[in-house]
């Protein structure tokens, strides 16, 4: 992740379709303009409608090759291909043969059609190019600039098939399609590599039912990049919204090897959550509270397992809690441990995660011990009070899940689990959602680290950066916060717990494939040189042959 948001910095954005426009029919008309203000005549008209059907013809063949290529990306790749006649256009005032500029025209509409598209149809604009240069000026340098052109193309679409199938096997120019839907969001091509180069791992899920009202806990991790899991937290509650549950999602620990490749694992995934019918009546135990110098950490007794959370947030900046963890603690304590990433507390500029065997990991472990080992002995209840409310601000870090607040009441005491569709959140907000922040409920903060809310240009937007750091803006969140907590709170009704618990084999994206995405990312640096490729070969012989003679 920390590649992908350094290469996202590398990428540039085209703007609107207004600009497009106008840019394109500028560039149809300079070059008209240019020739008949310096040398006083228009263009030959052969050559005139060449100018005039070359970007017509680049719009038309490159719009809708792909799902991304709608009409304002086809005019600005049209505007690519085309501006070399501007140029040419110049050249000629300086007395510079017709299409001076061929190699690169046609040079740029292989390698953009070539690029972004598998369609028969854009394929075939450089040949259209060619034939109607040829056919306006039949001249052995232009024939000659032509084929260079296409023998340049094939040179350098072979130098990067080579460097790109060391990334997910892909040749040719499949690896930068695939990066412009891992970039876009468009992502079944990719999927499709993906779902073949994965291994199968166990994916589990722990469902607790309180009539009407659950808690959906998994160890699926959302993201990295916008295609398979990335929305899997909305996906879910929306799953189980349909099914007539008021639920919250909680992420185990894991990271981002454990995303799931494509949308028809989701699917699968989802399909066995709502099959879940088997729920068995259990309890649940008082809440246990334990505090280190680095995390707060809660554990909870819920039939046969102890559901354990942790925040970084004295840490300040705190990400993905691995996996090996819950292994861990499963053997110390002798059950299933799931622990679930709060991931509550993140800054732009740096963050700590705890691995096992450092000093911070060995740390972790032990307050997570401390805390096990007093849930066990809890007391257990069959029956409890249970309220929930739900709501969605509109804010831009908030995804479609909204946020969600589930207060359980059991032997006099209220615990409130607020889980918010969001990634991660900065910690001054999370400074006012303290566990005692809310009278009468012991409240844990958690966001479901969906990757819904980030993309290329916006890496970081953790709950609460809308503010700006404004303390007032903070505060007047947080409130609203809590009045949905206190809302969850009145709504509380007598409920029976219920357990059900699945699993499931399914592709995992893995540590390989995540460092083969990473690596993709690097390609995003090429674009402006590709472009400045496709210009300095003819440019440079030009001047050559300006000074020359």
């Amino acid at each position: 992740m920390d590649v992908s948001k350094m290469r996202s910095k590398d990428l540039f954005s085209l703007p609107g379709l207004k600009w497009a426009i106008l840019f394109i029919s500028a560039g149809i008309l300079s070059p008209i303009l240019l020739i008949y203000a310096i040398k006083g005549t228009l263009m030959p008209r052969e050559h005139l409608i060449v100018y005039i059907i070359i970007p017509v013809a680049s719009t038309l063949s490159l719009y809708g090759g792909e799902r991304y290529l709608d009409l304002r990306r086809a005019l600005w790749a049209s505007n690519f291909i085309s501006f070399p006649l501007v140029i040419d256009a110049f050249l000629r005032t300086l007395g510079a043969p017709p299409y001076s500029m061929s190699y690169t025209v046609v040079f740029l509409a292989s390698l953009i059609s070539g690029a972004m598209t598998s369609s028969l149809r854009a394929r075939s604009l450089p040949f259209i190019i060619s034939i109607l240069i040829l056919a306006s000026e039949p001249s052995v340098n232009v024939f000659l600039s032509v084929l260079a052109s296409f023998i340049s193309f094939y040179l350098l679409r072979s130098i990067i098939g080579e460097i790109g199938h060391q990334f997910l096997g892909l040749r040719g120019f499949g690896v930068v399609r695939v990066l412009a839907d891992l970039l876009l969001g468009e992502s079944r091509e990719l999927e499709e590599v993906l779902e073949g180069r994965c291994e199968k791992g166990r994916v589990s899920f722990d469902l607790l039912s309180l009539d009407g009202i659950s808690i959906l806990i998994t160890d699926v991790h959302p993201g990295p990049f916008r295609f398979g899991s990335y929305d899997l937290p909305f996906r879910i509650l929306e799953e189980l919204d349909s099914l007539g549950y008021g639920s919250i999602f909680l992420r185990r620990a894991c990271s981002h090897e454990r995303d799931l490749p494509s949308r028809e694992s989701v699917e699968r995934l989802l399909m066995e959550i709502s099959s879940c019918h088997q729920a068995h009546g259990c309890c649940i135990g008082k809440l246990v509270y334990e505090r280190s110098d680095h995390f707060e950490v809660t554990a909870q007794r819920i039939c046969d397992f102890i559901m354990f959370t942790v925040s970084g947030n004295p840490i300040r900046s705190f990400e993905d809690i691995p996996k090996n963890f819950e292994i861990i603690l499963s053997r110390l304590l002798g059950m299933s441990t799931p622990i679930v990433d709060r991931h509550d507390s993140l800054l732009e500029e740096w963050y700590v995660r705890a691995l096992p065997g450092t000093d911070l990991g060995e740390e972790l472990t032990d307050v997570l011990l401390k805390a096990g080992r007093i849930a066990i002995t809890s007391e257990c209840y069959r029956e409890v009070l249970v309220g929930f409310s739900r709501s969605n601000p509109g804010w831009r870090s908030v995804g479609r899940g909204g946020m969600r607040a589930l207060s359980i009441s059991l032997g006099g005491e209220i615990v409130t689990y607020l889980s918010i569709d969001s990634n991660n959140m900065v910690p001054e907000l999370r400074d006012l959602l303290h566990l005692n922040s809310v009278e009468g409920t012991r409240l844990i903060v958690c966001t479901t680290d969906t990757h819904e809310t980030l993309s290329t240009k916006l890496t970081y937007n953790a709950l609460g950066s809308e503010c700006g750091g404004d303390p007032d803006c903070l505060a007047r969140m947080a409130e609203q916060i809590k009045d949905l907590v206190r809302e969850s709170m009145r709504n509380m009704r007598s409920a029976e717990v219920r357990h059900c618990r699945g699993s499931l084999e399914l592709p995992l994206l893995g540590e390989e494939n995540l460092a083969s995405l990473a690596s993709l990312m690097r390609f995003s640096s090429i674009a402006r040189r590709l472009l400045l490729i496709s210009f300095l070969p003819q440019l440079l012989v030009l001047l050559i042959l300006f000074f020359l003679f």
